[in-house]
């Protein structure tokens, strides 16, 4: 499974609609991604932060670096393009 930076690249420079069943596979690679980074980054910290009472900006500056906050753009304005269901 590659990794979720490097997939969100790889779908930035594909034309937005590549037919829907690469989008549904792709989305499913993005969901799976998204998945793994959240079990190895996010979950072992959630206990501090929420004991904590700390905001992760840590945490949200990955988001932004992996464009988790511009999945529903166009590509034309940097984002994906998904729908609201990959989103």
């Amino acid at each position: 499974m590659p990794d979720l930076a490097g997939l969100l690249q790889r779908l930035a420079r594909q034309p937005v609609m590549s037919g829907q069943a690469q989008l549904a596979d792709d989305e499913a690679h993005i969901l799976a991604a998204i998945g793994d980074w959240l079990i190895r980054e996010v979950r072992p910290q959630v206990k501090h932060f929420d004991h904590a009472d700390e905001y992760p900006h840590a945490i949200v500056q990955q988001m932004k670096e992996l464009g988790l906050f511009s999945l529903m753009y166009p590509a034309a304005y940097g984002g994906l393009g998904m729908n609201a269901s990959g989103y």
